[in-house]
């Protein structure tokens, strides 16, 4: 990210790259304009009636940073339960956010839980997330939407996705912009004293 701050605040013009070079967005702080976004034409998870589906959008739901921001600040906040360290215990958890038609983000759903703590851990780091997001747009204005993070815990070592686990969560192999893969590995096993 580059931009000016003054008085420990956000001024003027702030452009967010999601890989070096490559500018993702940028934001007028003095004004409260959003002045680009990247074009993405894939589909995201929206809201049409009372059924989520994929469809494309004007502006796609954004963090007001990069994705790279996203994950590393998820990262940086999840903790591994001693216990389940101790236990040895490693997996999958899923969960799912909504950023509503005015940006605001929340509302999460756990479709894969895993023991030992780590699914309320991620729910912590999503929790924490700042709330500064774009929400999606289509023709008719602001579309709820939603994210999907796929968090991979190991310990000692990255965790190999089972096979079963694809099978049943199809969205651990998927490539789409709304999932976010994570892959967290606690650097051994903690040992009981």
């Amino acid at each position: 990210m580059w931009g000016k701050m003054e008085n420990g605040e956000k001024v003027g013009i702030w452009q967010y790259y999601d890989e070096p070079g490559e500018l993702s967005l940028m934001i007028n702080y003095t004004t409260g304009k959003l002045r680009y976004i990247k074009r993405d034409t894939s589909k995201y998870l929206v809201k049409e009636g009372d059924a989520w589906i994929e469809a494309n959008v004007n502006t796609p739901p954004h963090f007001i940073g990069s994705e790279r921001e996203v994950i590393e600040y998820i990262s940086e906040n999840i903790g591994f339960p001693v216990e389940a360290r101790m236990r040895g215990l490693e997996g999958i958890t899923i969960i799912s956010a909504t950023i509503d038609d005015t940006g605001n983000f929340g509302d999460f759903e756990v479709i894969k839980k895993l023991e030992g703590g780590y699914t309320d851990e991620v729910l912590n780091a999503l929790s924490a997330l700042p709330n500064t997001w774009i929400q999606a747009t289509n023709s008719s204005g602001g579309v709820p939407s939603k994210l999907i993070f796929a968090v991979i815990f190991g310990v000692g070592k990255e965790y190999k996705i089972k096979k079963r686990d694809k099978k049943k969560y199809s969205i651990l192999e998927q490539d789409k912009p709304y999932i976010i893969h994570l892959a967290v590995t606690a650097l051994g096993k903690v040992r009981p004293h």
